[in-house]
C-alpha cells in the first residue's frame, strides 16, 4: 500500500516544479525583451534560477521598467514632436479691432520667419544625412537612450 501523504507530496513537487520553470521561462522572455546587455539579462536568470520564488520577485523589482520596443518608440514620438512646428489656432470670438488686425499681421509675419527657420533648419538636416549616408552607406541615429536603465 502506498502512503496517501507521499502521493499528496510528490504531487506538490510537481506543482512546485511546474511553478519554478514557468517562472523561469517568464523571466528570461521578459529580460530579453527589456534589455540588449548579455551581462544583466545572465544575472536576471540566475538569481530567478537560484532562488526560484524570492528571485522572481527581486527580479521583478530590479527589471527595466520599459521594453526595448517601447523605448525605441517613445524616442521616435519625441522626435516626431520635436520636429513639428505645433500650429497655434486661435478661436476669437466677436469683432476684432482694427489694433487686434496689426497685432495679428505683426504675429503672422514673425510666424513666417519662423518656419523659414526651421524650413532651412530641416534641409541642413536633410543635406548632413545624405553626406553620412554617401560617406559611410547608412543613416546617423541618435540610440543614446537605447540603454537608460542601470547604465546599460
Amino acid at each position: 500500500m502506498e502512503n496517501p501523504g507521499l502521493r499528496l507530496g510528490q504531487g506538490g513537487l510537481i506543482l512546485l516544479a511546474a511553478l519554478v520553470l514557468f517562472l523561469l521561462f517568464f523571466a528570461l522572455r521578459d529580460i530579453l525583451l527589456r534589455t540588449r546587455s548579455f551581462w544583466y539579462q545572465f544575472a536576471c536568470i540566475v538569481i530567478v534560477t537560484v532562488f526560484p520564488i524570492i528571485g522572481f520577485l527581486i527580479y521583478l523589482l530590479i527589471r527595466p521598467a520599459r521594453t526595448i520596443k517601447e523605448r525605441e518608440l517613445e524616442a521616435m514620438i519625441l522626435t516626431l514632436v520635436a520636429t513639428e512646428a505645433p500650429s497655434q489656432i486661435e478661436v476669437g470670438v466677436g469683432e476684432k479691432d482694427d489694433e487686434d488686425d496689426e497685432e495679428d499681421e505683426e504675429d503672422e509675419e514673425d510666424e513666417e520667419d519662423e518656419d523659414d527657420k526651421d524650413d532651412k533648419e530641416d534641409e541642413e538636416k536633410e543635406e548632413k544625412n545624405d553626406e553620412d549616408i554617401k560617406k559611410h552607406g547608412h543613416h546617423h541615429h541618435d540610440h543614446s537612450d537605447t540603454h537608460s536603465h542601470l547604465g546599460l
